[in-house]
């Protein structure tokens, strides 16, 4: 099973004020998903950059990368047959897919997304 790396996520007490730092150091822009404390940064200030995100801190407490996987269930299965661990439910974002938190075998925390089909 392959990943590509697609997305991260900062963790922040405030996250408004930590994408207003992000926009004044590197012009990225930032936008509120609706309904949630959750800021989309667009990176691509130079032509550049994958996606990523402002969160509210709470899990994650230090910043993450986020893979894109084929199947949500065959990566759990694949990450904890491998001495990784799953932190908490999956999590079903309408229109963009299911998402679970893990770590490696280290304690590095990392994403997996499997996208909503089109």
């Amino acid at each position: 099973m392959g990943a590509s790396v697609s997305w991260f996520e900062i963790p922040a007490a405030d996250p408004q004020r930590l994408a207003a730092f992000y926009k004044a150091a590197f012009g990225w822009s930032a936008e509120q998903y609706p309904g949630m404390d959750y800021f989309l940064l667009d990176t691509q200030a130079n032509g550049s950059g994958i996606g990523g995100a402002i969160t509210k801190r709470g899990p994650l407490q230090a910043p993450a990368t986020t893979l894109y996987v084929e199947s949500i269930d065959a990566a759990i299965a694949t990450v904890r047959a491998n001495g990784g661990t799953i932190l908490g439910e999956t999590i079903t974002v309408p229109q963009v897919g299911t998402y679970a938190y893990a770590a490696d075998p280290e304690g590095n925390v990392f994403g997996m997304l499997q996208q909503a089909a089109a």
